[in-house]
């Protein structure tokens, strides 16, 4: 038997890494995230839930590692979720925190 020559070299796209020093505070009325890149990914999706119901799944590109969301008040809790996207759409383990 011959061995197969025509084998193609393919390198492996790497599974996103988890976004690091994920935090969120309260500024000026709005809420504001903050996080640390991850490593392979392309973009990020925040999605940020609101106690007075609101809901927000905002996209984010790679060189962009905060949002702010308006209008959000002192009585108001949050639980946010931030995920890396990778090259090849696979998503990274999501970190999460919450705003008391």
């Amino acid at each position: 038997m011959q061995a197969d020559n025509n084998k193609m070299a393919t390198s492996a796209i790497p599974k996103p890494g988890v976004v690091g020093h994920l935090r969120a505070s309260r500024r000026g009325g709005s809420l504001t995230l903050r996080f640390s890149a991850a490593s392979a990914a392309r973009s990020y999706t925040v999605k940020v839930l609101l106690t007075d119901g609101r809901g927000m799944l905002r996209p984010l590109s790679a060189s962009r590692h905060q949002l702010s969301v308006p209008r959000v008040g002192k009585g108001v809790h949050a639980r946010i979720t931030v995920t890396a996207i990778g090259l090849d759409g696979r998503h990274g383990r999501p970190a999460v925190t919450r705003l008391r």
